[in-house]
């Protein structure tokens, strides 16, 4: 758990920033955003592709294009006689079944006839909004008497959709529709709400970061909707909330930015373009004119999908792009989550980036692991990166079903990295239940660009035409070295296995794709599952080192010799790994890494803590501390403490001794302090916030764990528990304990039904360990815990 202190408020002036760094290019000239003449035609051109599908039998459609084609037209004043036949598909696709749960949402695609993703009003209503507020006028009668009801029905759906705060993008443009959507139809009920859910995202990313961080898709839907809310809102302080995230989110992308990649670098979040990392947010880069719009033959790799520049007036200062193209080497980092481990590392040259995640936790469609060197819009040369595979997929261009859309979801492994500056170390880990995903083969992949100045294997240069008929292959340990321009990448695999100490085999590949790629690749042998238990992980170790402003042959030369010198130390004893390498700038280590059943390991130098940090200074935290509600959370917020466990009679103390998290809130009843997650009338929200507390045990035994609780429905009557000790190792495996219910508070004591159904006495060893309640179901009040030894 991450503990936050308050700092006094600073005013970060860029203008200082970008006077102390190191300056190794004139700053460039400041952006010139996009116009309305530039954006509207091409979102024109979409609604005609739009309607065109709604009037040919054999096309499918989504809801999302309905909304934004409606808007298109009434915004130029054209082709308003088909707005009609575009919301008669849109109603058409609406749920109007006042007994079903998703009573008011969408269905996706005009195939389906039921809601798969509710995730759909979201998208709908932000446009939905802006037609309302800005053309209602151009609609017939009868079409505005329906679309009302429409709008009305689908803000029930959005007040009934709660998704976390975590869920960045979401939970922004579910409260921004909120806000403005209840604004525009006098439902204060909405607003309110909304400014609740906008109010636990802020408080979220002053506690962790940003969830969906650095994400070349999802920042771009960010900034969307927290745009307009800024510019469209009638609440001063909704306003003023909108812009301190909108401060946040521009610092986030102009410190991650690489203006010679021409991308939102790094590692990151839920990419849809493993090879290019692009997105969503290209649109928003090339309204505020940081991305220049493709021109010529390269024009069609490009068109305006957003509205969102039309309405708002709010750009980034041209100080944070200079910032931006002219800081160089500057250091980045941020967290993007409530564990230690979620924290991320970014190390930016002028020419190249270095970048490492901390974790992968859960998580898809991340890119841990990157390296990011130049190019242009039209070259579309591959980043480097990591993937974990099990699907023949290195270039995560095989999608499959994931939900209701189709996604190109490779593995969820173990990943560990430690990182200073230009030097980074990484590790995989394929437990059983990763194994249980693969389909075709278990591979790791550094995956990289095939137009090199050089590849180099130790210090013999690779003939790089030849790899298609005689891959190279590669030992453990051995360097390999890839130089382009003025910049080099050194990397080398120091560890690596199949399940059970299986060797493996490691290549280099050039497998004929089209996207001008390379890989190498470990290929690990698994057995079957059935044989799998208490058998090491799979897995495999990475160093990697960048170097920039090698403009000579000696240089690079100098830059070989000094990586093959300087080689990680993998140690592999006892069902556990260690890796480490002494010999750079900052000694770098991932240490306690275990192979039977991967957890937390001791990582140096230790993950950052800063919401988002420039050469160790949170600047995100000082843009955040600047909103009352951050003032106003931190003020109320109590101190944690370690509770001492007394070994001969029972311990018994508040809750709000622990840390907690959002939307875990802290009231009064009567006189009875509490923490719960409170939830709106009629909502179901699940699986979102926890507390912690710190105990030291006096002496190992047996204990049962009890809790005062008030549980007044079945809806609202249980929590996931778990116990671990300092390092982040597993005492209790997280387990579900359903309280019962009851009218008026009450002692319960806990009970295990899964694995081992009804156990109340639980072994705990003596010394620290961290008890976590997390929230199962909202509703449900904690007031008290007791230990009582047996």
């Amino acid at each position: 758990m991450i503990t936050i202190k308050l700092t006094q408020p600073r005013l970060y002036l860029l203008c200082v920033l970008i006077g102390s760094a190191t300056l190794s290019v004139g700053a460039q000239a400041a952006p010139l955003p996009a116009t309305r003449d530039e954006i509207l035609p091409d979102l024109v051109s979409s609604a005609d592709s739009t309607y065109r599908a709604v009037n040919t039998s054999d096309k499918t459609y989504g809801v999302r294009a309905l909304f934004t084609s409606m808007l298109a037209y009434a915004e130029a004043n054209t082709n308003l006689n088909r707005i009609v036949e575009l919301f008669n598909a849109a109603e058409a696709m609406q749920e109007r079944r006042a007994e079903h749960s998703k009573y008011g949402n969408f269905y996706w695609y005009s195939t389906e006839t039921e809601v798969h993703d509710a995730n759909a009003v979201d998208f709908c209503m932000q446009h939905a909004m802006l037609l309302w507020r800005f053309h209602r006028e151009k609609l017939d009668p009868e079409i505005r008497k329906r679309f009302l009801e429409m709008i009305t029905l689908g803000v029930h759906a959005l007040k009934a959709h709660l998704p976390r705060s975590t869920y960045t993008n979401i939970a922004l443009l579910n409260a921004s529709d909120l806000i403005l959507l209840g604004e525009v139809l006098h439902d204060q009920v909405a607003v309110d709400e909304g400014t609740r859910r906008l109010n636990n995202f802020i408080k979220t990313v002053w506690e962790q970061g940003v969830s969906e961080y650095v994400s070349s898709t999802y920042y771009g839907i960010d900034l969307e909707a927290v745009s307009l809310l800024h510019e469209l809102s009638q609440s001063e302080s909704t306003r003023q909330s909108a812009g301190i995230i909108l401060e946040l989110f521009w610092h986030d992308i102009a410190l991650n930015w690489s203006s010679q990649a021409e991308i939102l670098a790094g590692t990151g979040s839920r990419t849809y373009d493993y090879l290019y990392n692009r997105g969503e947010l290209d649109q928003m880069l090339t309204a505020a004119g940081w991305l220049k719009r493709p021109q010529g033959a390269d024009r069609k790799i490009f068109k305006y999908r957003i509205f969102t520049p039309l309405y708002s007036g709010w750009s980034p200062p041209a100080s944070l792009y200079q910032l931006s193209t002219t800081r160089f080497p500057r250091s980045v980092q941020q967290i993007y989550g409530d564990e230690n481990d979620s924290a991320r590392t970014h190390y930016l040259y002028q020419d190249i980036t270095l970048s490492t995640s901390g974790s992968s936790r859960g998580e898809r469609m991340n890119i841990p692991l990157s390296v990011d060197l130049p190019q242009t819009r039209s070259q579309l040369k591959p980043r480097l990166y990591f993937i974990a595979d099990g699907r023949n997929d290195p270039y995560g261009k095989k999608r499959i079903t994931a939900g209701n859309h189709s996604k190109a979801l490779h593995l969820d492994p173990w990943w560990a990295a430690a990182q200073h500056k230009a030097d980074a170390l990484g590790v995989v880990l394929y437990p059983e239940k990763t194994l249980a995903e693969v389909t075709d083969g278990l591979q790791s992949h550094l995956v990289f660009r095939k137009t090199l100045d050089a590849l180099y294997v130790d210090h013999r240069k690779l003939d790089i035409s030849r790899l298609p008929s005689s891959p190279c292959v590669i030992a453990l340990g051995q360097p390999i070295f890839l130089r382009e321009g003025n910049t080099a990448i050194g990397m080398r695999i120091p560890w690596a296995q199949g399940q059970g100490r299986v060797p493996v085999l490691i290549s280099i590949v050039d497998d004929g794709n089209p996207y001008g790629a390379l890989r190498l690749t470990i290929s690990h042998p698994v057995q079957s599952l059935e044989k799998s238990g208490g058998v090491e992980s799979a897995g495999a170790a990475f160093q990697l080192r960048i170097g920039s402003e090698i403009s000579t042959d000696q240089q690079f030369a100098d830059f070989r010799e000094q990586f093959a010198a300087s080689p990680a130390q993998a140690v592999q004893k006892e069902g556990q790994l260690s890796l480490k390498c002494d010999d750079v700038e900052q000694k770098l280590s991932i240490s306690a890494i275990n192979l039977l059943a991967p957890v937390s390991a001791f990582v140096r130098p230790l993950p950052t803590a800063a919401v988002l940090a420039l050469d160790g200074d949170d600047i995100g935290r000082a843009i955040l501390e600047r909103s009352p509600v951050v003032q106003e959370y931190v003020k109320n917020k109590t101190t944690p403490v370690t509770i001492a466990i007394k070994a001969d009679s029972a311990t018994t103390w508040s809750v709000l001794k622990g840390a907690y998290t959002v939307p875990i809130e802290k009231a009064t009843d009567k006189e009875t302090a509490y923490l719960w997650s409170p939830e709106p009338e009629g909502a179901r929200l699940s699986n979102a916030g926890k507390i912690s507390w710190q105990i030291k045990v006096a002496k190992a035994g047996k204990y049962a764990i009890e809790a005062h609780i008030l549980a007044p429905t079945p809806e609202d009557d249980s929590f996931f528990i778990s116990v671990a000790d300092a390092a982040g190792n597993p005492v209790i495996n997280e387990f579900a304990w359903s309280t019962g219910v009851g009218p008026a508070w009450r002692w319960s004591r806990v009970i295990d039904r899964e694995p081992t159904p009804g156990t109340q006495l639980f072994d705990l060893p003596a010394g620290d360990l961290r008890l976590t309640f997390r929230t199962r179901e909202a509703g449900i009040k904690l007031s008290q815990l007791r230990l009582v030894p047996q």
